[in-house]
Parts: structure tokens; C-alpha cells; sequence
């Protein structure tokens, strides 16, 4: 209830999508089946909003040395430092961190994807701004 199943163009993977998102043209580039980004924002039903961008690349090994890279490359996008989690899935691994910036006052989420076996993966970035400041601005985790 409140996604539905986003299929990739490059065909490689497909995630569960908010249904108050949307991705317009100009927030969407392609390269063939090897990279694919996009820029998605998010109205919920509480009227507030967020902001979530993809970004998947198979040039990337998944060996130690290239979601090292990965995890650096995506905590440079955000411009925070960032501890990441490890979670095994079926079939892939993610890296997970909560940020919140200073500079902007928005606070999310980062993410990396890859599968566990072959190259590539996708970089997650979900983040959303304090609009109510009776409430306290960090990630939840239940949330």
C-alpha cells in the first residue's frame, strides 16, 4: 500500500516507488544499459515532501576495493561523513547510512546496492527538510 513497482529501463533492477512520487523528463538520463539516473520527488499524503535520486552504474566491481570507492563516492554526493550499515538480502548486499547536512538542513538517508555477485550497483539518496520545528529533524528509523 502507497508504492508501486518501478521497472528500470536499463532492465537491470525495479524497486518499490511512493505513489505520491513523480520523475519528469529533465530528471531522467540514460547511457545504454550501462548507467541510468534520475531525480524523483515526492508529495505525501501529509503534504510533505521529500526527494529521492538513483543512480546506477555497472562499472563498478563489487569487490572491496570498488564499494569502498562506491561508499566514498556517495559520501561525497552527500557532503557528510557517513557510517554505513551492512545488510544482506536475498541475492544483494546494501550499505546504509542516515545523514543529516548542515549547510542545506536536510536529513535522509544514502544508500548503495549491489548484487552479490557481477558488477554494478545503485546509489540511493532519500532526504526531506525540517518544515516543522516542533519536531525533532533527524532520520527515524522507525519512519
Amino acid at each position: 500500500k502507497g508504492y508501486y513497482t518501478l521497472e528500470s529501463k536499463t532492465g537491470v533492477y525495479e524497486m518499490l516507488f511512493p505513489t505520491g512520487g513523480g520523475i519528469d523528463g529533465i530528471g531522467y538520463t540514460r547511457k545504454g544499459e550501462s548507467n541510468e539516473t534520475f531525480l524523483a520527488g515526492i508529495m505525501y499524503d501529509d503534504k510533505e515532501e521529500a526527494e529521492l535520486r538513483i543512480k546506477y552504474t555497472n562499472v563498478l566491481s563489487n569487490d572491496e576495493t570498488g564499494i569502498e570507492y562506491a561508499k566514498e563516492l556517495l559520501t561525497n554526493n552527500i557532503g557528510e561523513n557517513m557510517t554505513f550499515d551492512r545488510i544482506d538480502g536475498k541475492g544483494k548486499v546494501a550499505y546504509v547510512a542516515p545523514f543529516k547536512t548542515k549547510e542545506f538542513g536536510s536529513y535522509g538517508y544514502g544508500a548503495y546496492i549491489h548484487p552479490n555477485e557481477g558488477w554494478g550497483g545503485l546509489e540511493i539518496i532519500y532526504s526531506t527538510r525540517c518544515t516543522d520545528k516542533t519536531k525533532p529533524c533527524d532520520p527515524q528509523e522507525e519512519t
